[in-house]
């Protein structure tokens, strides 16, 4: 369009001139002049071909890419999530790597590598169908064989645990003692209270961590410490309700041989640290189980009983 209005102007001007300069040196300028539009007017044209080839070049080349980035960004949006949680894991791997490491430092350093002190707590039954009542013990263990020794997927430790079971009380009215009859009938409390010294031998799954479940078996012995209030006078013979129910002595005690089994699930607290963001408590932390316990108890006399409690270990 700019080009046609330059063309226009210059018929005008040359319409012009040759009416009011109509000389032939006037002329052949104007033909010139004309001659230079055109070259001009040449050079514009191949410009303007240049640059709409060039905007084709272009626009073919978004319409080729297109589809490209579009896979690019599907493929990313579906990558992505992947990519995080492959993150999140390689990030789990590492701090477990680094639990390990540390505990392997710290049992190298140690001279109780494996060994921990713990208590319990709870409730179990009592021999001869007495009423049961509270158990706790004290407990001492240390490791005897781990996994780079040969044991699969876990470990063996050795455990030496001393307990005491302190039954309720159960009234028993007598009438007689040693054959003998009472004026009146006395009313009396019978009460069982048993040590416990278990040894056991104990294996432990480390697959499962931070949850880390054992089982467990050893010989027992039992003492038992009968009570007979208020009728507690050392050897005096055992009334007729209390001889039924197997009771040996009154008021000393007695020795049974036996064996104990069982089953814990404990927790380290490894996992808090991390959970609560305190790396300089990790250690500490992973030195302590929780966690329930079940006990089976195998008396000679067959007087077989159960107790349930609580636990709590602090390695060194």
């Amino acid at each position: 369009m700019r080009a046609q209005i330059q063309i226009s102007w210059l018929a005008v001007a040359l319409v012009v001139g040759c009416v009011f300069f109509p000389t032939r040196a006037h002329a052949q300028s104007t033909k010139q002049l004309l001659q230079r539009m055109e070259q001009r007017l040449d050079t514009v044209e191949q410009e303007n071909r240049s640059l709409r080839e060039q905007v084709l070049e272009l626009k073919q080349q978004v319409s080729t890419q297109a589809p490209t980035v579009s896979a690019m960004q599907q493929h990313m949006t579906q990558v992505m999530p992947k990519t995080e949680q492959q993150i999140a894991d390689m990030e789990r791997v590492q701090e477990a790597s680094d639990r390990q490491i540390a505990s392997l430092k710290e049992k190298a350093d140690s001279p109780f590598k494996g060994s921990g002190l713990g208590f319990r707590t709870g409730w179990s039954e009592v021999p001869f169908d007495l009423p049961g009542g509270l158990y706790w013990d004290a407990h001492l263990g240390h490791r005897l064989f781990e996994q780079q020794d040969g044991i699969p997927f876990g470990d063996i430790n050795g455990e030496l645990a001393i307990g005491l079971i302190q039954g309720n009380h159960e009234s028993i009215t007598v009438s007689t003692l040693a054959g003998t009859p009472l004026a009146h009938p006395v009313n009396t409390q019978a009460d069982v209270s048993l040590v416990t010294i278990d040894p056991t031998v104990r294996y432990t799954l480390r697959a499962l961590e931070p949850f880390e479940p054992t089982v467990f078996a050893g010989p027992e012995v039992l003492i038992n410490l009968f009570e007979f209030s208020p009728l507690n006078a050392g050897q005096l013979p055992i009334p007729p309700q209390l001889r039924q129910k197997g009771i040996p002595t009154i008021g000393t005690g007695h020795v049974f041989a036996g064996g104990v089994f069982g089953a814990d699930l404990q927790y380290r607290l490894s996992d808090i640290a991390s959970a609560l963001n305190i790396p300089q408590a990790g250690r500490f932390f992973s030195k302590i189980t929780l966690g329930p316990e079940w006990r089976y108890h195998a008396m000679e006399n067959g007087e077989n009983f159960q107790s349930y409690s609580g636990e709590i270990t602090i390695g060194f």
